[in-house]
């Protein structure tokens, strides 16, 4: 009702997105690597930074809904810096001659450790389909639990399947719909 309502007095529907939740009662078990991966922090291997500006330029564009730009190395270096995203729960799925495939990244909150929002999940083009992005989702919520995380929390648009099928299939239930709408000016 309250969307017809809004659309007679001339909003328009821009998106939908879903966002999801995930309770940590326990410490997660560890993550299954897909074969020939292995699963580590960046806190571990602090060399692979540079692969995650790699990993964005292939996987951003592809995300339905979604014009985000891509972030360029001090955007990540003052996120990793100012605790927003913390080097203990970035995960990368790494291959034998360590090129990272995968990563996530967690938003972690001022004042607010218990709680950490999934900023993003991403794989290279040529990666997709193995299961990386569940691996690395899985070996980030043990890496939270370790951290004090308690509640991961993600938002994913709701043309993106493949996201909300890893989601679904990692035990995320849902926890409320978004829809964005947006007034256009009128002509001058």
């Amino acid at each position: 009702a309250e969307l017809a309502f809004l659309g007679a007095r001339g909003f328009g529907e821009v998106e939908r997105s879903q966002r999801v939740a995930l309770r940590l009662a326990a410490e997660p078990a560890p993550a299954e690597a897909p074969p020939g991966v292995a699963l580590v922090t960046l806190a571990e291997r602090p060399g692979l930074f540079d692969q995650i500006l790699e990993i964005d330029g292939d996987a951003i564009p592809d995300i339905p809904g979604d014009a985000a730009d891509v972030p360029d190395r001090p955007f990540w270096r003052d996120s990793l810096a100012d605790g927003t995203y913390r080097a203990t729960t970035t995960v990368f799925a790494v291959d034998h001659a360590g090129r990272a495939l995968a990563y996530a990244v967690l938003r972690h909150h001022a004042g607010r450790d218990d709680v950490a929002d999934h900023e993003f999940t991403g794989t290279r083009r040529d990666a997709r389909g193995r299961g990386m992005a569940a691996a690395v989702k899985r070996a980030q919520a043990r890496a939270a639990w370790r951290d004090g995380v308690r509640t991961l929390r993600a938002w994913n648009h709701l043309d993106n399947a493949p996201m909300r099928a890893v989601n679904a299939a990692l035990g995320y239930a849902r926890a409320s719909d978004v829809v964005s709408l947006l007034l256009p000016r009128p002509p001058r």
